[in-house]
């Protein structure tokens, strides 16, 4: 048996990935969300935290209500 007995995490038996598995992406690199900034009063924030952020802005380009450019 093991004479070091440690209870406070470590390597376990099974636990983590297989070896040999490769990492797998959900989305392909053109689907993959990046960081922008976006300036806005303190005033313009507000509305668009309210009216739902990101999540609506994503909705409505979606929707095709914003023209491309």
């Amino acid at each position: 048996m093991d004479e070091n007995k440690n209870t406070r995490g470590g390597k376990r038996e099974g636990a983590g990935r297989p070896k040999g598995k490769k990492n797998s992406q959900r989305k392909s690199p053109e689907e993959l969300a990046t960081q922008h900034r976006v300036y806005a009063t303190k005033k313009e924030w507000e509305i668009f935290q309210k009216n739902g952020g990101t999540k609506t802005l994503r909705k409505l380009i979606n929707q095709g209500l914003f023209k491309e450019p």
